[in-house]
């Protein structure tokens, strides 16, 4: 049996994996926490094999309290999940053994539960590359938004733009508008391979939803996106790559 934490600051999200990990006859959650701190304290009474943890957590965040862990010198398989995917790569320089997207379905995190179970020291463990491309296929080809005290996933194609915002950003997508916590970097080093383009500092645009062009002043344009009132700016830094992209001559 494989003796297993669940960390996460949000008790409905702790209690459906508490409930999706023992319902796997090889796996059972000995304790639950709300926050890393929690974590740090009771881990040495416990002899726990996998933690499955939170990123985004008031206090010490996931990352933080596995590093302080690790540099204790514990040995545990870790598995992080969260909403974003930004996260990844240094999960990954953790030694992750998977990296699991909000909102959980019982098929993911059955397959992460598969993996845990034939893993072997000689390594069957799947390269970083092999995830990150595996969180790009398919239905998790999208992002979670917090809205009204839930996650709603919306998938990237839905995007329309991305707007930095105080120290967040505005996402304007096909199901409404949402308020982030992640930079405007952050979501174009997820979108740029998709359709996307960094037009402007404060602004990323999904190519697929521009109406029209319009030129601008100092040789540079605008931009009207279906659905959104107000044109977008494609400044000067960026003209060149933009009429590169959109083959204007």
């Amino acid at each position: 049996m494989v003796k297993c934490f669940v960390i996460d600051d949000e008790k409905p999200a702790r209690d459906e994996i508490t409930y999706l990990i023992n319902k796997h006859e090889d796996f059972e959650v000995i304790q639950s926490f709300e926050n890393g701190r929690q974590l740090i304290e009771s881990i040495s009474d416990y002899d726990v094999e996998v933690v499955f943890i939170d990123i985004n957590m008031p206090g010490i965040n996931g990352i933080e309290a596995v590093e302080l862990l690790k540099a204790r010198g514990l040995e545990f398989k870790v598995v992080f999940i969260t909403a974003f995917d930004n996260h990844a790569v240094k999960a990954f320089e953790l030694n992750a053994i998977d990296y699991i997207l909000k909102p959980v379905s019982e098929e993911r995190l059955n397959q992460t539960l598969d993996r845990i179970s034939i893993e072997t020291d000689s390594g069957d463990r799947k390269k970083l590359g092999e995830i990150l491309q595996q969180l790009n296929k398919g239905h998790y080809e999208h992002v979670c938004f917090h809205k009204d005290g839930k996650l709603i996933p919306v998938k990237l194609n839905e995007i329309i733009y991305v707007k930095a915002e105080n120290k967040g950003t505005l996402v304007e997508t096909k199901r409404g508008v949402f308020i982030a916590s992640a930079t405007l970097q952050e979501f174009e080093k997820k979108l740029i391979d998709k359709d996307f383009f960094r037009c402007h500092r404060s602004y990323l645009i999904n190519l697929n939803y521009i109406l029209q062009i319009e030129p601008w002043f100092n040789r540079t344009y605008q931009v009207v996106l279906e659905d959104v009132v107000e044109p977008i700016p494609i400044s000067r830094n960026y003209v060149q790559h933009f009429k590169d992209l959109m083959n204007i001559i």
